[in-house]
């Protein structure tokens, strides 16, 4: 029973490494939400393609940059905070690649899916 849980987890796994979560929004209604490409720009940065991962969604790695900026500085200054301007920084970045990839949706350009089949070097 044990082996069939991990067989049924692996399997699972395996799937979602090669395909990515499906998203909700653009399973339903064929635009992307503003996450889209997140799952895949992770896993793209874990296997060592930070520019595939940078052109899946580029949010992911900022966003490590800060949690590695939010830990030095609980370091230094013994709290955690973020700067308004980092926070306006993250919201434009994320809409605007949200905007941008429904818009290249429109003139069918799939980025998502282009760059994450991308032959890798």
């Amino acid at each position: 029973m044990l082996k069939g849980i991990f067989t049924t987890l692996h399997s699972a796994l395996n799937y979602f490494l090669h395909n990515g979560i499906p998203c909700i929004l653009h399973t339903t209604t064929g635009i992307y939400c503003p996450g889209c490409g997140g799952t895949r720009s992770l896993i793209a940065l874990l296997t060592g393609h930070p520019i595939k991962s940078l052109l899946l969604h580029p949010i992911v790695i900022i966003l490590i940059v800060e949690l590695i900026a939010l830990f030095v500085r609980r370091v230094r200054i013994g709290r955690f905070f973020i700067h308004k301007w980092e926070v306006v920084m993250i919201l434009t970045i994320l809409t605007v690649q949200w905007i941008a990839k429904d818009v290249l949706l429109l003139f069918g350009i799939d980025i998502i899916e282009t760059v994450w089949k991308m032959p890798l070097p």
